[in-house]
């Protein structure tokens, strides 16, 4: 998404983050957008902005996943600014988007 790529490894702890999420344990999301950051630090300029909001995305829909939905508008918001202020408004309105989904649920 938006040049993240989650790798095998990735996936297999997206859903141990969100079932710990879920009962109250936020530290296999922390572990999870770790190892996340390690697959995109080696990118640069754009690619790595990109990636950078991918990233943000990942984790907020972990956080929707898990029942966070509070959690999941801040980092949705957060990864909105980004995009707008990268000016990559292809992203941003994608994210503005799934923010009035989210908004109208």
């Amino acid at each position: 998404m938006y040049g993240f790529v989650e790798t095998a490894e990735l996936l297999a702890m997206r859903q141990r983050a969100i079932d710990a999420l879920a009962s109250g344990d936020p530290q296999p999301t922390i572990d999870y957008r770790n190892a996340a950051k390690s697959t995109i630090e080696h990118l640069k300029g754009d690619a790595f902005a990109r990636a950078q909001i991918g990233l943000l995305v990942a984790v907020a829909t972990i956080r929707r996943d898990a029942g966070d939905i509070p959690e999941y508008m801040n980092d949705l918001v957060d990864a909105q600014q980004y995009a707008h202020h990268g000016r990559y408004d292809d992203i941003a309105e994608d994210i503005d988007y799934a923010i009035e989904e989210a908004e109208g649920s």
